[in-house]
């Protein structure tokens, strides 16, 4: 019998097992602690026998084991963060006892922990800002297929992603502002945002690859300064945290998409320090479908379709719990055709090659925690266009832009006189532009770019006023230079709109932009918290404003290198009420004003583009004053520990308060509606979680949006609804069925383009 002991206790030691030795009994109880609804391992759980005082914790592959036991029963506590206690009887009577327990997660974190709004470790109750979290696990289950697709449900948080994931990338925009480059997007800290003009490319962050999402809502310039206009969005992508983990899946779905990924990872840690890396890639195809309505098509209209790719590493080293150094680099290749083929096999098409290359150090000393990021962004792309006009002409033309952006961050916070926490840092970036776009079918050959550079301080106080009134204030200010911006046109044709060669080098410019904050919480009760905040953001103008004249839809735009920033001032008023454990209401109210908001205005003059009319001359100008007034409201309800309900609502009434074109008495925007940002906005989604397959089922409601200044045009309010079934199976083994647009809405977009329509998607994963 001893001797069988001794062989059952070695083969548990080489498996790695956590196991405990105790009295001279001869009973090995070996175990696994697993999910409850998803049958996934749990790693770390602690496995108390309380009869003994003893305990250990599970390994990787949830497994436990206690050795040298006695006959009898026991009393075995189980305990895991986010997991309910479980408690049970167990009764050991032969020499090796194996049993596997399922212990049922707390499924919704009613009031997570934020680090973006004051890049400090505070609850979301008890931030004075409207602040939203979204986690890994709820990520997983989230019927989305590209990255922004996450931010769908947020309250007074719009998506326009119109073809699907034939979209070339996604615009995400708050609180009733248009337009990209007025929400900061942030990857693990790192700016996503083109210094020269705001984009983002969405495309090379994998949502595979995601932990968690914070949104903040508002202006956030007082520390991120420019393009954090309406709010910031911090991505933080996964660390490994065994000896070897990861996953790989593969999919498939509707219009001939395929693809696969893979994440896989590991660290070597002893006593807490150690290195750790990560690899990941992905891979998606898909044929596509025309997205002109059947009634304007023509023999042109072809489909949008993708080629897609992407692979990352990561490797560092963890110096202890709070210390890490480590280096990214991304790269991501994806073309998208555009939908028109007239004669070249590809047709029109848009192809980016995108690089990123970050090194991190996060650190505290002493009383000091500090974070740094120094990081360098590449994006090449590369469009092809050729169209068919209704009289015949055929046009071709290559288009090549070259953009890089350079960047340090810094910052430092430390405790001071007790109740005050101060935070200051500073940002230098730079951002250039170089294009080039070539007609084959006529003489035209353009070139222009120009550099864009930002050096940012900040210092920014939180004051914990008394046990209930705490206040945060903060300032940043912002140099910006303008420099080498140019434009050469050469050998023009009616294409380009230009009459005569032209060489221009326009002259530097600089300016200064101060953005102040200052916000208060008051906790009325431990469950009721109110705030109120003063807060200011910045959008600087784009590189292709300040450089490119030439012949657009509307006429014949004029480069503008005084170009200046927009500016934006928000009140807002909010409270966080936690009515329960189980129940969370959060509603906000705000009112936020404008300033030198970019439009274009006539010059007065007209030019002949080739058409039977002449063009007006318009340049992009500081004119324009505008208003925002908008509420929202977000309501939790974790109905059961795996059963949960959401609802959220926003309206934003943003309008142009003041619209001068002094040569265009014709053109008065003034009490005109914003364009490209629904009035009305609300989501909902059901999230169950049970033996048999977790269901996560979303609503979402987008209100009329403007699509013309005038307010003559506009999108019809729709609904969508999505929905994706999960299934993990004990051998490491997942299966995914996700329908966006379960019923089919076509509604067009901006440009007349139709939607994909229901998409289904299909995953199998292998996880370990």
């Amino acid at each position: 019998m001893h001797k069988l002991h001794r062989i059952l206790f070695l083969v548990i030691m080489l498996s790695g097992v956590h196991i405990t030795s105790l009295a001279d009994g001869d009973i090995v109880l070996k175990g696994w602690i697993k999910d409850a609804y998803n049958k996934t391992a749990l790693e770390d759980a602690h496995v108390i026998l309380e009869d003994l005082q003893v305990g250990t914790t599970t390994n990787h592959k949830g497994m436990f084991a206690f050795s040298r036991l006695s006959k009898g029963a026991y009393h075995l506590t189980i305990k895991h963060i986010g997991y309910h206690d479980y408690s049970t009887e167990i009764i050991l009577d032969s020499v090796l006892t194996e049993l596997t327990f399922l212990v049922r997660p707390r499924v919704i974190e009613i009031d997570p922990v934020t680090i973006t709004a004051t890049l400090n470790k505070r609850k979301t109750s008890v931030m004075p800002a409207r602040v939203a979290s979204i986690p890994a696990r709820t990520i997983e289950r989230m019927p989305a297929n590209n990255t922004d697709d996450i931010l769908n449900g947020v309250a007074n948080v719009y998506v326009h992603r119109p073809w699907g994931i034939f979209s070339k990338s996604a615009s995400v925009t708050m609180r009733g502002l248009p337009g990209s480059s007025r929400t900061l997007i942030l990857l693990d800290g790192v700016p996503m945002n083109k210094v020269g003009g705001g984009s983002v490319n969405w495309n090379i962050i994998e949502p595979y690859d995601i932990e968690d999402v914070e949104i903040v809502k508002g202006p956030s310039s007082a520390i991120y300064g420019n393009n954090a206009m309406t709010g910031v969005v911090n991505i933080k992508t996964k660390k490994p945290d065994d000896q070897l983990e990861g996953n790989v899946r593969t999919f498939g779905g509707s219009l001939g998409t395929f693809g696969g990924a893979f994440n896989i990872g590991g660290t070597d840690l002893y006593k807490g320090s150690g290195l750790y890396w990560k690899l990941n890639g992905f891979l998606r195809n898909g044929d596509g479908y025309i997205n002109e309505p059947e009634e304007t098509r023509d023999s042109t209209d072809s489909k949008v379709d993708l080629n897609e790719y992407s692979a990352g590493i990561l490797a560092g080293y963890r110096f202890d719990s709070v210390t890490t150094l480590d280096f990214s680099y991304r790269y991501y290749f994806g073309q998208f055709g555009t939908g028109t083929k007239v004669f070249e096999n590809e047709g029109a098409y848009d192809q980016y090659q995108s690089q990123l290359i970050v090194a991190s150090f996060d650190s505290q000393l002493g009383k000091f925690k500090l974070n740094t990021r120094v990081y360098y962004q590449l994006e090449n792309y590369y469009r092809q266009s050729e169209s068919l006009s209704s009289s015949g002409k055929y046009k071709l033309s290559d288009t090549w832009i070259a953009k890089h952006d350079y960047g340090v961050w810094f910052n430092i916070s430390r405790n001071f006189f007790r109740n005050h926490l101060l935070t200051t840092g500073f940002e230098i970036k730079q951002g250039d532009m170089d294009a080039n776009q070539v007609y084959r079918t006529s003489t035209d050959d353009v070139t222009y770019g120009g550099v864009l550079s930002f050096f940012g301080i900040f210092l920014q106080d939180e004051y914990q006023i008394s046990k209930k009134f705490s206040a945060i204030a903060g300032l940043r200010f912002d140099y910006a230079r303008f420099t080498d911006g140019f434009q050469d046109v050469q050998n023009p044709t009616s294409n380009t709109g230009f009459i005569r060669d032209i060489s221009d080098d326009f002259t530097d410019s600089d300016w200064q932009q101060f953005s102040p904050k200052l916000a208060l919480q008051y906790n009325v009760r431990r469950d009721l918290g109110i705030y109120a905040s003063v807060t200011t953001g910045f959008m600087p103008p784009k590189i292709d404003d300040m450089v490119k004249s030439g012949k657009i839809s509307k006429g014949f735009k004029l480069a503008n290198p005084g170009l200046k920033p927009e500016t934006l001032i928000n009140y807002e008023l909010g409270l966080t009420w936690m009515v329960n454990d189980k129940i969370s209401i959060e509603p906000s109210a705000y009112y936020s004003r404008g300033y030198d908001f970019q439009y274009f205005v006539a010059t007065g003059d007209s030019v002949d583009t080739g058409g039977t009319d002449l063009k007006p001359v318009l340049q992009r100008q500081n004119i324009a004053e505008i208003e925002i007034a908008g509420a929202e409201i977000t309501a939790l309800w974790k109905v059961l520990d795996n059963l949960s309900l959401s609802a959220n609502y926003s309206f934003n009434y943003s309008e142009i308060l003041e619209f001068n074109d002094p040569n265009n008495e014709d053109k008065d925007l003034t009490g005109k509606g914003l364009i490209e940002v629904p009035i009305h906005m609300a989501n909902s989604s059901f999230s169950w979680q049970n033996k048999v397959v977790n269901v996560m089922f979303e609503w979402h409601f987008l209100g009329k949006e403007w699509y013309n200044d005038e307010n003559t045009q506009y999108i019809e309010p729709h609904h969508l609804f999505d929905l994706k079934l999960t299934k993990k199976l004990p051998q490491g083994i997942g299966f995914a069925f996700t329908v966006k647009n379960i019923f089919d809405d076509m509604t067009v977009d901006r440009k007349g383009k139709l939607p994909p329509g229901r998409f289904v998607m299909f995953d199998v994963v292998f996880e370990f």
